[in-house]
Parts: C-alpha cells; sequence; structure tokens
C-alpha cells in the first residue's frame, strides 16, 4: 500500500536565537559587539523534518506550539518548506519553546531556554493515529524533552507505527526532567534506528566505551545504532557489524547547532531513498559537515547536490 509520507517527525519544536561570537568575557563587559545574530527554527523533530524535506522526502510533522509571535514564525517556516502542518496543535494562550545560542568562535555554543508550554502539554491527544499509519517511517524527537508522553505515550506511538509497518527512528536529549534510563530502554524494542548523541549514550550506557555503549543498546532490543560524536563522526553498530566512520573536516565552522538533528534527517532520507546503512550514514556525515558552515540549525543545508558534493570532492 502506497503511504501518503516518507516521513512523519513527532516531537519538539522551538525558535532559536543565534548570538555569536561570544565567549566567558562576556561577563565582565557592559557591552558586546556581535559578528552575527539570527533567528532560526529549532526542535529535533522540527529541523529533522526541515533537512529531510530539502533532500527530497514527503514529511509531515505532529507537535505543538503556542499561539504567539515564536509559534507564529515557525508556522510559517513549515508553510514555507511545504511541510504538512495538519498535526501541529497552535494551542492559544500557551508559550512556545524559546532558545538562545551563544556561539564561541569555534562553533561550539551553548544553550540558554525558556522552557515552553508546547513541551510540556504536548501528550497523545496531539497525536492522530492514523497520520502514524500512512507513513514510512516515524521519526521520535526526543527522548526526556517532551514529558507530556513520557510513560506510555512513546510506547503506544511506536506500535502503532510497527503496526502499519513504518520504520521507526529515535534520538534524545539528557535526561533534564530527570526521568530515569528506564524510560529508554523498555522502547527500544520498538527502534529501528537509534541515533544519541556520544553524552547521551554515555549517560544511557554508564560507560565511556562507545563499543560498549551500542551494544548496550543492540541488547537491549534497538535493531541499529547510530551515536553522533560531533568532529569524530558517528559510530555505527547492529548485530554482526560495526564500525565507526570519521567526520568530513571543514576548514570553517560557524556554528555547531543543529547538527546533530542535520545528521539524523538525512540519515533518514538516505534510508529511504535505498541506500544501506554504511551509506546513508556516510551521506549523514557529510550533510552534518554541511550544516555547521552556517547561522542556525537549518540555514546552510539546501538541497542534495551540496551533500553529493561534498561526497565527490572527497572522492566518495
Amino acid at each position: 500500500m502506497e503511504k501518503d509520507y516518507d516521513i512523519v517527525a513527532v516531537g519538539m519544536m522551538a525558535y532559536d536565537m543565534i548570538l555569536r561570537e561570544v565567549d566567558e568575557s562576556l561577563f565582565t563587559r557592559d557591552a558586546t559587539l556581535l559578528k552575527d545574530m539570527g533567528i532560526s527554527s529549532g526542535g529535533g523533530a522540527m529541523t529533522q523534518a526541515v533537512i529531510a524535506k530539502r533532500l527530497g522526502c514527503r514529511v509531515a510533522l505532529c507537535s505543538r506550539v503556542g499561539d504567539d509571535t515564536y509559534g507564529k514564525y515557525l508556522m510559517e517556516v513549515l508553510h514555507s518548506e511545504g511541510i504538512e502542518d495538519t498535526w501541529v496543535h497552535v494551542a492559544e494562550k500557551e508559550a512556545t519553546m524559546v532558545t538562545i545560542a551563544l556561539v564561541k568562535p569555534d562553533g561550539s555554543r551553548n544553550f540558554l531556554t525558556r522552557e515552553g508550554d508546547n513541551i510540556h502539554n504536548f501528550t497523545l491527544r496531539d497525536v492522530d493515529p492514523q497520520v502514524l499509519k500512512n507513513t514510512r517511517m516515524v521519526s521520535y524527537g526526543s527522548f526526556y524533552f517532551l514529558p507530556g508522553l513520557d510513560g506510555k505515550g512513546e510506547e503506544m506511538i511506536f506500535r502503532t507505527a510497527k503496526d502499519a509497518g513504518a520504520m521507526v527512528t529515535a534520538d534524545t536529549a539528557s535526561d533534564a526532567f530527570g526521568k530515569g534510563r528506564e524510560l529508554v530502554f523498555r522502547n527500544l524494542q520498538f527502534i529501528d534506528y537509534f541515533v544519541p548523541s556520544y553524552e547521551e549514550a554515555a549517560y544511557l550506557a554508564e560507560t565511556m566505551d562507545v563499543h560498549k555503549m551500542a551494544h548496550t543498546f543492540l541488547d537491549k532490543g534497538a535493531k541499529r545504532v547510530l551515536i553522533k560524536m560531533g568532529e569524530q563522526g558517528c559510530y555505527l553498530a547492529e548485530q554482526g557489524y560495526e564500525e565507526q566512520i570519521p567526520a568530513f573536516y571543514q576548514e570553517y565552522v560557524c556554528d555547531t547547532a543543529g547538527a546533530g538533528d542535520n545528521f539524523t534527517g538525512a540519515f533518514m532520507a538516505a534510508v529511504l531513498q535505498g541506500m544501506d546503512f554504511q551509506k546513508s550514514a556516510l551521506f549523514a556525515n557529510a550533510a552534518a559537515a554541511v550544516s555547521v558552515t552556517g547561522t542556525g540549525a537549518v540555514s546552510a543545508l539546501k538541497n542534495r547536490q551540496q551533500v553529493l558534493g561534498l561526497l565527490h570532492r572527497k572522492g566518495l
């Protein structure tokens, strides 16, 4: 049966403000001159949706925003990108999550975040089972950042998707609300591609050894694991195979915010367009490398040709 969507992204939307360049000396002065500042859409589900759409996928987003200035901007981004927003609940009198990214000269960043009502109030009532059944892949972004779904919410989403024959991809944030490791572990049995960062994987697996991290997740039911390791690339693992794939060096790094979500969005697009596990991860590494050359999560990577061009320049 033909599905209407390649990807339904379920989860977080945020409004990002990016300030660069700053460092710790910021707090020693009354005023600091910035090289650049900008605004961008953000949040795991939204960034992955935008990137996958730009790379050729049919994408719908299932999320929640407030009916405020920030939420209206995010809805305008969805419209301009051609992402289906029927399942985004615009809630009156609710505040949308806002993040201020303080970007250092090397492109690394620290975040100041106002928790939005949208992340706390997003529950199963906002998730239409029919759209989960009408897609080739469901992307969940992210564990630990949607407390209204913690508990049985994620399991219901994953079961609905799997019963309809869809693949499931999921990433995670830091355990900001103290939900514990079991929240993730009990859901790994439903996940085809588990995509944590190295730091998040270290917390979950209680080890700094990436091999042990990956096998912890495989042993608990994940079918394939991709651990995002920043400038060290990514670590892939499934039963009978594991490999670390180096990152692509970029001489100029502007802003690393959103690089992990660019990676995940590009990886999903590659899988759905027929690439195998290793080649999909290589494609995702290239997409992440492109993404860090601009300010904000979705400013640099515009199309598939940029990723293929980088791969071609590297002889791949």
